[in-house]
């Protein structure tokens, strides 16, 4: 089977795109096509890199094969936005040029490269759905998660003018396909998908995979990342692991420490992920006066994050949007104590007093500082931990078998 993969290219694949190392970050991304290229797949991935300097990085054809993966760059928009309904990663063609060019190009590399089916993610749904509609190929649309969800008005329908601002999203679920896989990452997919009128037979609406098999940290082992991050060993350490951006919200967090730091002057906060909020965040700790109980981690390796977690003693994760992403899953699997918000993104993952701590999103500054300190309680947070990681281990797919279920409903639109 030779699937042909229209989407942006995001910025973790950029590493490998540039030959130095393995993809980081979104396993539901990297991992899938590795997959599909262990099982003997083709596999040739078509968009414009998030990372808009790596256009200029690859040679004059813009495409490169690695790991038995063809990449094929197209150029960036210079009008790309941060796309406001489908995810951070993703951005607008929010020009009738841009779009026009997508559309053109696309086309173009799917009348060389001649695949069995096309797999279209985010705002190139449209354009991946059209062509296969054109060439009578199946095909499949994927959105990791959505903003649309909080905006769906009651009785599962948007707004006709909600529509029209959203058109490309529209039109994407609207166009022809065979499923459309949604990320069940707490943003409430399905309820847009439905509202958006994608019929219930078409929708695969997934849960996330979760790496079961991360042995567990030594005592030894955890000492010494803690000693790398200038920790001592009997600090106690409150970890966030996010992409920094404005609606990950790590902001609640330092604002919380000055009241954290006055009960329990050996804690230390742990920031993993780097972003444009980096500064401003720095900023906020020194204005609080706790920058020297705050360590800014920077980006680290996706394979590394989850002995950051082990080493540390709390997870925090109070984004706006949603809080069922991958660091809390993989949290979860850890056996941390975690403290989340009661926004409905949970539901049926963490139970609030028995699996985690759920603050009341409409209390978050009073609460947040009062259900870290009581997580600091070693007992407390182990064994809330130890039935998290019970829930991970008997509910939760890891990520082998849920990249293994997508390419076996790729495989059967084929076969």
């Amino acid at each position: 089977m030779k699937i042909l993969i229209a989407s942006p290219l995001f910025t973790g694949l950029s590493s490998i795109i540039l030959g130095e190392k393995e993809a980081v970050g979104m396993p539901a991304v990297y991992k899938f096509q590795k997959d599909l290229a262990a099982r003997g797949h083709e596999v040739v991935m078509v968009g414009p890199p998030v990372m808009a300097d790596l256009y200029d990085m690859i040679g004059s054809d813009k495409s490169v094969t690695r790991n038995n993966i063809k990449y094929v760059l197209l150029r960036p928009a210079g009008s790309f936005q941060r796309c406001n309904y489908l995810g951070t990663a993703s951005r607008r063609v929010s020009n009738f040029s841009d779009f026009m060019y997508y559309a053109s190009r696309i086309g173009q590399v799917i009348k060389q490269e001649s695949p069995d089916l096309i797999y279209s993610a985010f705002q190139l749904g449209m354009i991946g759905n059209y062509y296969a509609r054109k060439r009578n190929l199946p095909s499949v649309l994927r959105a990791y998660g959505t903003f649309l969800g909080s905006n769906v008005r009651p009785g599962n329908l948007f707004h006709w003018s909600y529509k029209w601002k959203n058109i490309t999203a529209w039109m994407s679920f609207k166009s022809h396909y065979s499923y459309l896989i949604m990320t069940n990452d707490g943003t409430r997919g399905d309820v847009a998908a439905r509202a958006f009128g994608v019929p219930e037979h078409k929708l695969k609406f997934w849960i996330n995979g979760v790496k079961k098999d991360t042995p567990e940290l030594s005592q030894q082992d955890k000492t010494q990342i803690r000693k790398k991050l200038g920790f001592k060993e009997n600090d106690k350490v409150i970890i966030t692991v996010s992409r920094l951006e404005d609606w990950k919200r790590v902001d609640r967090v330092i604002q919380a420490s000055p009241q954290v730091i006055s009960r329990f002057p050996e804690v230390k906060f742990l920031i993993v992920g780097d972003g444009p909020e980096m500064q401003n965040l720095q900023n906020q700790a020194s204005r609080l006066g706790t920058k020297d109980h705050i360590h800014f981690a920077g980006f680290i390796p996706h394979e590394s994050v989850s002995n950051y977690i082990q080493a540390a003693n709390v997870f925090v994760s109070v984004y706006d949007v949603s809080n069922l992403g991958n660091p809390i899953l993989e949290a979860m699997a850890s056996g941390m104590g975690i403290v989340s918000i009661n926004d409905g993104s949970l539901t049926g993952v963490i139970e609030n007093g028995e699996t985690g701590i759920l603050i009341d999103k409409n209390n978050i500054e009073e609460e947040l500082p009062e259900a870290i300190i009581s997580m600091i309680d070693e007992d407390r947070a182990h064994a809330l931990g130890e039935k998290a990681k019970m829930y991970i281990k008997n509910c939760l797919e890891s990520w082998d078998q849920r990249i293994a279920k997508e390419i076996n409903l790729l495989e059967s639109l084929v076969n």
